[in-house]
């Protein structure tokens, strides 16, 4: 579960502008929240939610990933936000945690705070934890100190030093077995101005990639596995950047080095629901050398204005051109089949081969490169390809990748949601321990780095191990000039590229096994369950609308959606914002059930069809969203091409378990057939002017936490004119009666997803079809 983001001062039937933030004035705001706006969380949906998790979940789960944002945005000068406030909404989480996942024994007060809850929870850090929003600097400081206390029942006792230290920690949450850290992805964020990336080793960054570099080692060394959890995810988009680059470098070599380890990452922050793909190719050379670029204050900030441009749905389309770019498996083996089929051809024999050749072929062996048969020059050319495909993605199990899911949120910028996962448990009690478990390891103080001038690194050394000439860390001032020449007495020397130097993690053995990330086996995730809460229907304050997308009145909602942007507005007021009110501020509200329902399911789901959450099936579903063709439109007589229907997803929030629940199905089946466009006889009708999405962020704070997308009508596109098309309905004609519905139909359904079923299928189309 991610970015609660509950607030006091929300008010039913509030204004859903800017300038009321849900705080005052009258307006759509809705009991349960005033979905796909910028308003944060009323408390009664924090309520609910937790409400619900007890009753759906509660038995099911195994133990429970909170990602971060537990206190409202800075969003409103009239109520600005105070350490008071910030710290007091965080201790609320704490206790709706507790309501629903303490034991109630009687025996909280005792001398061990970790035995308070029946499952494990792992808490993070979210950029509007702390005040100012996004800027925390090293610790101890008053937040690390804040969070130990608030978080105690949920911090191993033996780690309590090194969290204060850092705001970072882990959980064994099956002991000896399965780890869940929890990482302060804060000292990764562009947006911290108070550090400067992961490069120096005095970086709190820096540090605490040296601390999970030691703790990874230990887990590896005992046979555990792990999960890397965090509040803001390693987006690397030219339209949208969330870590710096020394952080993202550092991040993609340890799940790289520790790829038998790691099974996944699991983030929030970004409210929306979709997964990012880490390409081991592009950590630089530098970088496997153990060696980090130096930046001076003023390239950091220089780089940091580069990113904060406003995100649009350049991201989504950056994605998808990425991942078409992604190599493609021969015709004949399906990625997701590509470990069988390896490990089948491994099988054979060399001279099983060539007996399978030699039956085909009349000619005699020395003349078979001459004379071979058609069918056999067939096989071996498929053979060919298939060898230098599982080449390019490192072997049977795409080793070239690992993979972070991002989850949608609770606030109800979009839908609220929440995820649950699945994980292999078969085998665990066979698994024996041979190692005692360590202690943790240290912090390393600013006083325990070594300084070393060693005169720079030779090209001999640069090309040997580089774990033997990596190990001293350096100070600020004593930094690596590598490869000087020398040249003569009176001429001045060129100054070389300045490099912070690290140790690199050790690469797994070469007699290990490949993890639970890339094989199935015990600890691998099989699946994860999406859950969504659809507001509209559930507050029940405007009848007659679709579950997403335009309302009643689309065309009027369309022209004023193109007039805030055309205004700059940064400000989301949601789908019911056109100055409608529902209600007056003392009507009585008339919700129906709160309940979330199923969005969809990552194995049984008829578009993403995932056998497990492997890299090999991640990465198939990645290639299969790239392969997107656009379809020509079709246009006789001034009437648009036919509308197309999208096959209903959604987004996630983070919880874990060993069996995942699918309970509460009837509504969450209804909502998921709710979405299908149903069968009209050939007809014309009127088509309002496209509704856009409403995204961008507002507010600072927005810019840098909702990441919200600027999916909104482009003035430069002839067909956004306010002018009313006729748009042709066919019997049937869903996007799956396309020309390319086979290819385009994952990359529909993962922007729906994405969206959290607020999109409907023209807006997808409008928007993401070309």
């Amino acid at each position: 579960m991610t970015d609660f983001h509950p607030d006091r001062f929300y008010e039913v039937y509030s204004s859903t502008t800017s300038e009321g933030a849900c705080h005052r004035g009258q307006g759509p705001a809705g009991i349960y929240g005033a979905e796909m706006s910028d308003c944060d969380s009323p408390v009664d949906l924090i309520n609910q939610t937790m409400a619900w998790v007890e009753k759906e979940l509660k038995d099911k789960i195994d133990f429970v990933v909170w990602t971060g944002d537990s206190a409202r945005h800075d969003n409103d000068d009239e109520i600005p936000r105070n350490a008071g406030q910030v710290t007091g909404l965080n201790e609320l989480m704490v206790q709706k945690m507790h309501e629903v996942f303490g034991k109630h024994n009687g025996d909280e007060e005792d001398e061990d705070p970790n035995n308070d809850y029946i499952i494990p929870i792992i808490p993070n850090l979210g950029n509007n934890d702390i005040l100012p929003h996004n800027v925390m600097g090293k610790g101890p400081n008053t937040w690390t100190r804040t969070y130990a206390r608030i978080w105690r029942p949920f911090i191993p006792e033996a780690q309590k030093h090194s969290f204060e230290q850092g705001g970072w920690f882990y959980v064994e949450v099956i002991p000896n077995k399965f780890a869940v850290f929890s990482l302060n992805t804060l000292y990764f964020f562009k947006s911290n101005a108070a550090v400067d990336g992961c490069a120096s080793p005095r970086e709190p960054g820096s540090q605490q990639f040296e601390w999970l570099r030691i703790q990874l080692q230990f887990l590896r060394e005992r046979g555990v596995k792990a999960i890397l959890t965090g509040h803001v995810p390693p987006i690397r988009q030219d339209a949208k950047t969330t870590w710096e680059e020394s952080c993202w470098q550092k991040y993609a070599l340890w799940l790289q080095q520790y790829r038998d380890v790691v099974i996944a990452g699991l983030y929030g922050h970004f409210n929306y629901d979709h997964f990012l793909l880490q390409d081991f190719e592009e950590i630089e050379e530098d970088t496997l050398r153990g060696r980090m670029p130096y930046y001076s204050a003023s390239e950091l900030r220089v780089r940091d204005h580069e990113v904060q441009v406003e995100v649009s749905s350049d991201y989504w389309l950056q994605l998808r051109e990425q991942w078409s770019e992604l190599p493609e498996p021969p015709k004949s083996l399906d990625f997701a089949d590509a470990a069988a089929a390896a490990a089948a051809a491994a099988e054979k024999s060399a001279e099983g081969l060539a007996s399978e050749i030699d039956a085909l072929s009349p000619a005699k062996p020395e003349t078979r490169g001459l004379h071979t048969h058609p069918a056999a020059q067939k096989d071996n050319k498929e053979k060919q390809r298939r060898k230098k495909y599982l080449k390019k993605i490192r072997g049977k199990h795409a080793e070239r990748f690992a993979t972070s899911f991002v989850a949608a949120s609770v606030v109800p910028n979009l839908f609220p949601a929440i995820r649950v996962y699945e994980y292999d448990v078969s085998g665990l009690d066979q698994q024996a321990i041979t190692l005692p478990v360590p202690s943790p390891a240290p912090f390393m103080r600013d006083d325990d780095v070594d300084v070393e001038d060693d005169g720079g690194i030779s090209e001999q050394d640069q090309d040997s191990n580089v774990h033997n000439n990596n190990d001293d860390d350096i100070d600020d001032d004593d930094i690596d000039q590598s490869q000087k020449k020398k040249k003569k007495k009176n001429k001045k020397k060129k100054e070389k590229p300045k490099y912070y130097k690290f140790k690199v993690p050790e690469p797994p053995s070469k007699s290990a096994a490949v993890g639970p990330a890339y094989s199935a086996q015990a600890l691998s995730l099989l699946k994860y369950t999406q859950f969504y809460a659809n507001l509209t229907v559930i507050n029940n304050d405007f009848h007659g609308l679709e579950s997403g997308g335009e309302t009643s009145e689309g065309s009027e909602a369309s022209e004023f959606e193109e007039r805030l942007l055309l205004e700059g507005s940064k400000w989301k007021q949601g789908k019911h914002h056109q100055g409608r009110k529902p209600h007056e501020r003392d009507h009585r509200p008339d919700p129906k059930r709160f309940e979330f329902g199923l969005q969809y399911d990552t194995r049984e789901d008829e578009v993403y069809r995932l056998r497990d959450l492997t890299m090999p099936e991640v990465v198939g579903l990645a290639r299969r969203i790239g392969g997107f063709v656009p379809e020509e439109e079709e246009e006789e007589e001034g009437e648009v091409g036919e509308e197309v229907a999208v096959s209903s997803s959604s987004s996630a929030s983070s919880s874990a378990s060993s069996s995942s629940s699918s309970s509460s199905s009837s509504s969450s089946r209804s909502a998921e057939e709710g979405g299908k466009e149903e069968e009209k006889e050939e007809e014309e009708v009127e088509d309002p002017s496209p509704s856009p999405s409403p995204p961008s962020a507002s507010d600072n704070d927005r810019e840098d936490d909702r990441a919200t997308m600027d999916t909104s009508l482009s003035v430069e596109k002839p067909h956004h004119k306010k002018k009313k098309k006729k748009r042709k309905h066919r019997k049937g004609r869903h996007h799956g009666s396309k020309k390319h519905a086979k290819e385009n139909e994952a990359w529909y359904a993962f922007i729906r997803r994405a969206f959290v079923e607020t999109k409907d299928a023209g807006e997808i189309e409008e928007e993401f079809g070309f």
